[in-house]
């Protein structure tokens, strides 16, 4: 993936340059992993990565499921591992740099459900 465009969709109002944190470090409640209590993995869920894809349409879902979120072109920061939901087409990350701001307000209105078949494809 070292020469593919990645993307986040999450948070709006980043400019280029700024750091993408983790929930950890955000603490931001707005996620979209296993529920509190769900039966996943050991390490599966981790809310002190951050999540980037090369799967634009996904990231775009992502940021549409947060009011008026953002889609970013973004770059690792710190240490990568490869996603356990999507280990071909997304990474974790300690936090990532936005690259470039692709649309900076996903509407919740623009969402439908079409932007949500990435998440399960």
């Amino acid at each position: 993936m070292a020469d593919t465009r990645l993307w986040h969709g999450g948070f709006p109002g980043l400019n280029v340059g700024d750091l993408i944190l983790p929930p950890t470090g955000s603490g931001t409640t707005r996620i979209l992993t296993a529920p509190e209590g769900a039966h996943v993995p050991p390490g599966h869920v981790r809310r002190d990565r951050v999540h980037l894809t090369t799967e634009r349409a996904a990231a775009k879902a992502y940021a549409a499921a947060y009011p008026d979120g953002a889609l970013y072109v973004a770059e690792p920061v710190g240490d990568t591992e490869p996603d356990p939901d999507a280990p071909d087409r997304s990474i974790r990350c300690e936090q990532a740099r936005v690259v470039a701001v692709y649309d900076p307000c996903v509407r919740w209105a623009e969402r439908g459900t079409r932007w949500l078949q990435p998440l399960f494809a």
